[in-house]
């Protein structure tokens, strides 16, 4: 990985998608996407942790962090639009 925030928060997103229970996939995506394009809390700090690990939120110009952190979460859609399209994949 090259620590580019929208490739840091696709590799979030998969992980993040591997670790869910198979059989609750679909409802839990489901209601990701019924949110979007905000991200719960607890898993939008998890992944600002994440990408943190990888200097990308160390900026001290605040826009550049604000542009890394959309960035990032922007990875983490583009892999649970993927994810959602390829459900059986799994």
């Amino acid at each position: 990985m090259t620590g580019l925030p929208h490739e840091v928060g696709t590799v979030f997103g998969r992980r993040w998608a591997e670790r869910l229970p198979a059989s609750q996939i679909p409802q839990i995506l489901a209601a990701l996407r019924q949110i979007r394009p905000r991200i719960p809390r607890a898993l939008d700090g998890e992944l600002l942790r994440y990408a943190a690990r990888f200097g990308l939120l160390d900026d001290q110009r605040a826009e550049t962090g604000n542009d890394h952190r959309i960035a990032v979460r922007a990875g983490f859609w583009n892999t649970i639009d993927a994810t959602a399209v390829e459900p059986a994949a799994r």
